[in-house]
């Protein structure tokens, strides 16, 4: 775990932008809302409880795992906005195809960033409602809490270039 660690630690902004810029993006064009950000901190976690857990799969030249945790009320308060006001009092159907509609404009927007950078990427997201995602161990991720008038929510953040291996090819 020293190698992620130290790994995570010089982890560029340049991968971690995209995915804070996709999120004001995404919440100001479906609600007319921003998010500050608070004070980032890099942790350790083996798994996620929170009761809305979005997740955002990198694959290709850039590789990692974006976690968007939310409590329950902040999810009905988002998707109530989303929903241009409609009063939303549990996340069933409805709810988690406005849930899905935010991870899919959140996902295409981080790939697009990471895309005019250069980095060829495939962002692929999912949404567990009350079901915690594990690891086989701890991971580091960079946490970063923000705070909207319609609640907070926290990013997880762990992704890295990945490395190329040069393949030798079959020998003439």
């Amino acid at each position: 775990m020293p190698y992620t660690t130290e790994r995570l630690c010089k982890v560029d902004a340049e991968f971690i932008n995209p995915f804070l810029s996709a999120i004001h993006v995404t919440l100001h064009s479906m609600g007319r809302t921003t998010a500050k950000k608070g004070a980032l901190s890099l942790i350790n976690v083996a798994n996620f409880r929170g009761d809305t857990l979005i997740y955002l799969k990198i694959d290709g030249t850039v590789k990692g795992l974006v976690v968007l945790e939310m409590p329950e009320d902040s999810a009905k308060k988002f998707v109530s906005l989303f929903l241009l006001g409609v009063p939303i009092v549990t996340i069933d159907t409805m709810a988690k195809n406005s849930l899905v509609e935010f991870s899919l404009r959140v996902s295409e927007n981080a790939r697009e960033h990471l895309v005019k950078k250069g980095y060829l990427a495939n962002v692929t997201f999912n949404i567990n409602i009350k079901e915690e995602i594990r690891f086989s161990k701890g991971q580091q991720f960079l946490m970063v809490p923000f705070t909207t008038d319609y609640g907070d929510f926290k990013m997880y953040i762990n992704v890295m270039k990945t490395e190329v291996i040069e393949h030798a090819g079959p020998a003439h």
